[in-house]
């Protein structure tokens, strides 16, 4: 079977709630998206899974709810577009967590520096 006819045949059958079509689809393009994620977006494995998982269903919840009624691009494609919207979402998130802390620690060093300048003024 060919690779456009097989990924039509998997469309079709997440259309009609076919659980054998998600598992193909995870097991097709799951070490491929790992690869690919941990590569492009230094990201681990396990984080490059979990990634993968979250793409999968949001693939599953746009085609099931209608959002996705045909594919004008290949099953791959569109779940790695998925899977890279994911993927800058969890930097950002992570990037936003390391300036939190780092602020954190920054109030507690002024916080440190105020006190010790009102002892000082004692």
């Amino acid at each position: 079977m060919k690779k456009k006819e097989l990924e039509l045949e998997l469309f079709e059958g997440l259309k009609a709630g076919n659980e054998g079509s998600i598992i193909n689809v995870y097991d097709l393009y799951r070490s491929e998206f790992i690869h690919w994620c941990t590569t492009n977006y230094s990201t681990d494995e396990e984080s490059a899974a979990d990634i993968f998982q979250d793409t999968v269903i949001a693939f599953y919840y746009n085609i099931r709810n209608g959002l996705l009624r045909e594919l004008s691009s290949s099953v791959k494609t569109y779940l790695f577009a998925i899977g890279k919207n994911l993927a800058l979402k969890k930097i950002r998130k992570e990037a936003k967590m390391v300036m939190n802390d780092e602020v954190l620690e920054l109030n507690a060093a002024f916080s440190n520096l105020y006190l010790f300048d009102e002892s000082d003024r004692k």
